[in-house]
């Protein structure tokens, strides 16, 4: 993600963001303004966040 450029636009929503070690991927982490906001996890419909 080092070549991510977070302040291309005021808001910016990144995939499969590396977390820190033993976390995985964040399906997606979102900027404003170049901070982070948010972070999404995407299941399939139907399946709840427990089963993912």
């Amino acid at each position: 993600m080092a070549d991510a450029n977070i302040h291309a636009t005021r808001g910016v929503a990144l995939r499969a963001f590396p977390l820190n070690t033993g976390y995985g991927f964040a399906d997606y982490l979102l900027y404003i303004d170049g901070k982070a906001a948010g972070v999404m996890e995407a299941k399939k419909e139907g399946l709840t966040l427990k089963v993912g």
